[in-house]
């Protein structure tokens, strides 16, 4: 048999497909269930944490600049209107004073003879108004010393707290250089929080909060925002937020730490999503498949919100979608899927 050789290798290759393909049986598609995805409307508050201040918070600085003699309070310590707080050296100043005295004496004796001698017509009018001129120049320093002398002393402005020493006794400070803070009584206090950028763009002000804090714990406090900060903190990146208390009537100071909740009045969208959809999540951002044409697409998601029973979407995800909730572990995206009814 001179055939025998092919036919054998044609059995072989026969055999080898039936292996290959036994009975062409075929594959199932992964059974899933889905959802529809919904738009809703919601606004949640803003948790943040915050620190009282008082209302108004004053910088004190000498008029002029000198040697400091005294500084009579403390950081803590309530002060009163007008009381002394601290002083310069004033030798120097006396010093000033005692020389511009000394140039209006001066000054005063040379208008005398200049004008003795314009009446009898020996000086011209331009030596008389030069003296003239003189003369009024050394009174203004001498008012100008004067001043000096005379706030050469830091009073309180007004019933306060010290907040801050910012220079010590024989440190040379200059005019207008901070030497003590205060945090004024009396006034509302506010409490300064930080937001997001995020948060920043949902808040507004007149915005109503409620501000809870360890020093009358079980209490909250009704508060309103008064200020937002349109920049960023330089290296924080959040946005600073002032808020008033509607009472004054609190036993609080400034420093203490707070908890605060912004309700903002404004609403925004989002697209809902059950629970049992998300395949993965890191932060604000995780992944779900989403059914299109009976096969299965992963698709990425921007995460705003988590709660029991569902995820609330800003991005990723259109009103009506659907995805998949149950059946999804044995997904791969691109594959064909089959939608049953979820148990």
């Amino acid at each position: 048999m001179k055939n025998s050789p092919f036919i054998i290798i044609v059995l072989m290759v026969l055999a080898s497909c039936q292996i290959d393909n036994p009975g062409k049986k075929e594959s199932t598609n992964p059974e899933v269930a889905v959802e529809a995805v919904e738009r809703v409307t919601r606004q949640w508050p803003i948790h943040t944490v915050g620190t009282i201040e008082a209302d108004k918070n004053l910088k004190l600085s000498f008029k002029i600049g000198g040697i400091i003699d005294q500084i009579n309070v403390e950081p803590g310590e309530q002060v009163a209107k007008n009381q002394t707080l601290a002083s310069l050296n004033t030798v120097e100043i006396a010093s000033r004073v005692k020389q511009a005295k000394l140039a209006v004496d001066k000054a005063n004796r040379d208008f005398e003879r200049v004008n003795n001698l314009y009446k009898d017509s020996v000086a011209t009018l331009e030596q008389w108004q030069n003296v003239k001129t003189a003369l009024e120049a050394a009174r203004a320093d001498l008012q100008m010393a004067r001043f000096n002398q005379k706030h050469a002393t830091i009073k309180a402005p007004a019933s306060a707290t010290v907040l801050k020493q910012l220079a010590q006794p024989g440190e040379m400070v200059g005019a207008g250089y901070p030497v003590i803070v205060l945090g004024t009584t009396g006034r509302k206090y506010r409490v300064v929080a930080q937001v997001t950028d995020r948060e920043w763009v949902q808040i507004k002000k007149g915005d109503s909060a409620v501000v809870t804090m360890d020093a009358h714990p079980g209490k909250s406090f009704n508060a309103h925002i008064e200020q937002i900060n349109p920049l960023p903190e330089k290296y924080t990146g959040t946005y600073r937020v002032k808020l008033i208390f509607e009472k004054n009537s609190l036993s609080i100071t400034t420093g203490m730490i707070t908890r605060v909740e912004i309700y903002p009045k404004t609403t925004r969208q989002y697209i809902k999503v059950p629970v049992d959809a998300l395949v993965e999540a890191s932060g604000n951002e995780g992944y779900v498949f989403v059914v299109e044409q009976a096969k299965a697409q992963r698709r990425k998601i921007e995460i705003v919100r988590v709660d029991h029973a569902n995820v609330y979407v800003q991005k990723g995800l259109k009103n009506g979608e659907k995805v998949i909730t149950s059946g999804k572990s044995f997904v791969s995206t691109g594959q064909q899927v089959k939608i049953i009814q979820k148990n």
